[in-house]
């Protein structure tokens, strides 16, 4: 099949309406970092996985195995005790310019961002049941584009294009820096969520989530690490738990995968995938 082959109307309004979800997720990511360290938003962030967990079962009755539920229980308690931190925190704690009723709000935000994310996929699963790469490419352009619009109307109504000389001319670097920096996240952006969306389409809106949240853990160590961002014990836990949550869900899949794989070679569409 050729590129806009599965443009029909469902298709359409499907992809676009996911455009704008993205969009708003993106708004309540960006709030949630304003106000947040990039250790305390990776952690939060992991909490994506219960709520695909959840709209998995929901939307398409997806099966789930000892392993799965004890990656949505690990990475859900994780984001407990993130919570925790967050009513127990010291003044001292506070990331600099941050007061307590904006941090808060930060980490609603965050987890309202991951409870839209956890949303998409399940919903992308919902509507295309046969994947080919013109498909997935197919799904990628008008949810891309739908968001990109959004965003531009958004930065329109709230004159967002005006400061973006400022922010460029303020920048720790210089301005060709700050172009590059712009133009290279959003390659890597698009090629992360055409890869996602295939493993939407070919596995399943879990097993994506899974391997998205696989980076998170390490993402927070190497914040700690690079930015020194605050590591109280409660966030250690935390870390702990997502890194738990995300190695049982890996390793059940293996385990199944093995046990269930047939001793005969089927057809690519006889196969079993995991869940």
């Amino acid at each position: 099949s050729h590129i806009g082959a599965s443009f029909t109307p469902t298709f359409l309004f499907t992809f676009v309406a996911m455009g704008f979800l993205t969009s708003m997720d993106n708004f309540l990511f960006v709030y949630g970092l304003s106000y947040l360290s990039i250790s305390t938003t990776s952690l939060l962030t992991s909490s994506q996985l219960a709520f695909n967990a959840i709209f998995s079962y929901l939307l398409v009755r997806h099966r789930f195995t000892a392993a799965s539920l004890n990656a949505v229980f690990a990475i859900t308690l994780a984001t407990i005790f993130l919570g925790l931190h967050a009513v127990t925190f010291e003044e001292t704690d506070l990331p600099p310019d941050t007061s307590r009723h904006q941090y808060v709000l930060a980490i609603l935000a965050t987890l309202g961002g991951s409870a839209l994310f956890g949303l998409i996929f399940p919903l992308m699963q919902t509507v295309v049941h046969k994947a080919t790469f013109c498909v997935i490419l197919e799904a990628q352009i008008l949810l891309a584009m739908s968001a990109t619009a959004f965003s531009l109307i958004g930065m329109g109504i709230c004159h967002e294009f005006s400061a973006i000389p400022d922010e460029s001319k303020n920048f720790r670097y210089n301005r060709s820096i700050y172009c590059l920096m712009l133009v290279g996240s959003s390659i890597c952006w698009q090629l992360s969520f055409l890869g996602t969306i295939g493993l939407v389409f070919i596995v399943s809106a879990l097993f994506s989530s899974i391997v998205t949240n696989a980076f998170f853990p390490v993402l927070s160590l190497i914040a700690i690490g690079v930015y020194h961002d605050e590591f109280s014990a409660l966030k250690a836990i935390s870390v702990v738990l997502s890194f738990w949550g995300v190695i049982s869900y890996g390793y059940g899949g293996y385990v199944e995968a093995k046990y269930s794989q047939p001793s005969t070679i089927l057809p690519r569409d006889e196969e079993s995938t995991v869940p």
